[in-house]
């Protein structure tokens, strides 16, 4: 995530001090067999009507954005216009989203592809230890991030 991080700084803000975070983090008890989307949309919601979101912008998986949006939306806001939202994953009809999301792409291949030769090695020696590997990201640049 170094190289988001690092686009990120350089396309909206400083990041704030770890105090911050409390803040701005959103975490959420998804209960069993629900999509973390209800849940979402439900704490969007709930801060909007306690006093206003403390953020301008959201940075969430792709999975979950259409709850975030949704959320926004029955607040009576807008992404780009109130809330700029940049999405981490992948997904093979992305391009079809409308709007096209700012994304920090994480390529599904290229996980498999370092799945496998981590699966390959861990048969072929048995290593004790952990295997890892890095994956390069891309900044993929759509239509939900307002530039300032």
């Amino acid at each position: 995530y170094q190289v988001y991080i690092d686009e990120w700084r350089s396309r909206i803000a400083p990041l704030p001090a770890p105090e911050a975070w409390r803040e701005l983090l959103i975490e959420l008890q998804v209960p069993r067999f629900e999509l973390p989307h209800r849940a979402l949309r439900e704490e969007i919601i709930r801060r909007h009507r306690s006093g206003g979101l403390p953020f301008t912008a959201m940075v969430l998986p792709i999975s979950i954005a259409w709850g975030a949006i949704r959320g926004l939306r029955d607040c009576g806001l807008n992404v780009l216009d109130n809330v700029s939202i940049v999405v981490t994953g992948d997904r093979q009809e992305a391009e079809f989203y409308t709007p096209r999301f700012d994304m920090v792409r994480i390529s599904t291949a290229a996980h498999v592809e370092k799945a496998w030769e981590l699966i390959q090695q861990r048969l072929a020696a048995s290593p004790a230890h952990a295997l890892c590997r890095q994956i390069n990201t891309e900044m993929v640049y759509g239509e939900t991030v307002q530039q300032r």
